[in-house]
């Protein structure tokens, strides 16, 4: 763990889907923590003494939010957070990093996203509502109900679509890609296949 690692506590978690937990973290001594921007991940060094990375969005209240999927062959990462963590526990955040950058003076964003990895796209859309700039987010998941953070997506109105993996299946990222405005930014996030898709398609 880095030596810029900060000590935070569990504030409050809830359920954002069957098998997902939101966590809360705020700084023990009550400060405000770095800043995290749109894409930003910090590593997590758990009370079981494991470290792990986690995308990582900022709240309101200065504190941190991160959503962690409870994995059926989880190592004791994600099966520590979901099924031990608590309200109060105590935890290191290590320097938060961003190889995902958003630019928000382009024509247009497309920051599609597919199953948990709604985390970092979710910044981006609210950045970019509170610029006024234009922009598009897909996400993708088995159903509306296993979307993380989908009442907040939904609260940004028809700019999120949907795609139910049972129903339809994965927005067509080649026809996104052609149609695309002239110098847009396009952005994925989500998991390996999906990235390779998105990758051949632009």
């Amino acid at each position: 763990m880095s030596g810029a690692a900060v000590e935070v506590h569990v504030t409050a978690m809830r359920l954002e889907g069957p098998d997902i937990v939101r966590c809360e973290l705020h700084a023990v001594d009550g400060r405000a923590l770095p800043p995290a921007g749109p894409g930003a991940h910090g590593g997590l060094l758990l009370p079981n003494g494991l470290t792990r990375p986690y995308s990582v969005a900022a709240n309101e209240e200065g504190g941190y939010v991160i959503a962690v999927r409870r994995q059926a062959s989880s190592r004791g990462g994600s099966a520590h957070v979901c099924d031990r963590l608590r309200v109060g526990d105590r935890l290191q955040v290590g320097q938060l990093r961003n190889h995902f950058p958003l630019v928000q003076d382009v024509p247009h964003t497309h920051p599609p996203a597919g199953g948990l990895a709604t985390p970092p796209p979710l910044p981006m859309a609210r950045a970019l509502q509170r610029a006024g700039r234009d922009w598009t987010l897909h996400c993708v998941a088995r159903d509306a109900a296993s979307v993380p953070f989908v009442r907040g997506l939904r609260a940004l109105g028809n700019r999120v679509r949907i795609h139910s993996t049972r129903s339809g299946g994965r927005p067509d990222l080649v026809g996104l890609v052609r149609d695309a405005p002239a110098e847009s930014h396009l952005y994925c996030c989500g998991p390996t296949s999906m990235l390779q898709d998105f990758a051949a398609a632009s």
